[in-house]
């Protein structure tokens, strides 16, 4: 008789323990749930507030359509044609449109509403224009987020990142690192690409080690393991070097150690430096140290 209540007695509880079980799914369930409607409701608030600030944006700009083309890049001249295009709200018989570069002003040429203007930049400039309309003597100014280009670098030369993963020692005047490069490597047009990327060591701008990355590999990621003497006070410096088809080479530091110091920096991996065949700074700031 004892057997068969404590029988019944377990059972009640694996039926219990299966009945409190269900209900916290039931109310994780639940949980998430709430937590996706009030993710979703805040999304399309976001959305509507977005709507709401562009059509405002909109009806208080004095141009209807807006454009910004780049054209084909010319490598020999290291410049690119930017084609700006826009039809202003009001347009009369007498209205006349120029763009104004800090000054240097570009008339538009007009084709019914339409007002066109070609300009050629360098790679490492910016164009964002001033739009000046006038209309019978009456000249307004307007900026419009549709037509410039804040970095044209970014818009036609290759871009790389990469990514120094692993670990790092300093003992007995010797640096010691193992892990991993990881490099991610885009074209943004097909007329310059990467042709070569390197693993440059130096210690105090001295180059200790040059390993070369094979561009031809569809790797993205190549071990490094390296055992550098580095002296109380030097300073070693890791750099992926990256040349393109212009022979611009792209620095990128992945390393950065001072040997004997507590006080370690750690590197920026988007820290870009551009410097032309010759050493020529482009783009970017000289690294403070070596």
């Amino acid at each position: 008789m004892q057997y068969i209540f404590l029988t019944i007695l377990v059972i009640a509880q694996i039926v219990s323990f299966m009945k409190i079980n269900d209900m916290q799914n039931q109310i994780a369930n639940a949980r998430n749930e709430m937590y996706n409607i009030s993710n979703n409701t805040s999304n399309e608030v976001s959305a509507i507030y977005s709507n709401v600030d562009n059509m405002l944006k909109q009806e208080m700009s004095l141009i209807e359509q807006a454009s910004t083309e780049i054209g084909k890049v010319n490598v020999e001249t290291h410049t690119v044609n930017i084609t700006f295009s826009l039809v202003p709200k009001e347009v009369n018989e007498d209205s006349v449109v120029s763009l104004d570069f800090d000054g240097e002003i570009c008339p538009m040429n007009r084709n019914g509403t339409m007002f066109t203007a070609t300009v050629t930049r360098d790679f490492f400039s910016s164009a964002t224009p001033l739009i000046v309309i006038d209309e019978n003597g009456i000249t307004k100014t307007t900026q419009d987020g549709r037509i410039g280009v804040m970095s044209i670098k970014d818009s036609v030369l290759p871009v790389l990142t990469p990514i120094l993963s692993g670990s790092s020692g300093y003992g007995g005047g010797m640096y010691r690192f193992n892990g991993n490069l990881y490099v991610d490597a885009k074209a943004i047009t097909t007329d310059i690409t990467f042709t070569d990327i390197r693993l440059v060591t130096k210690v105090d701008g001295n180059m200790i080690t040059e390993d070369i990355l094979s561009s031809e590999t569809s790797m993205t990621d190549w071990p490094v393991d390296k055992k550098i003497p580095v002296g109380n006070g030097q300073v070693l410096v890791m750099t992926v070097v990256a040349t393109n088809s212009l022979g611009y080479e792209h620095h990128y530091t992945v390393a950065h150690w001072v040997g004997g110091s507590d006080a370690q920096r750690e590197p920026w991996f988007r820290d870009e430096r551009i410097y032309s065949a010759d050493g020529n700074l482009l783009w970017g700031n000289e690294p403070l140290d070596w």
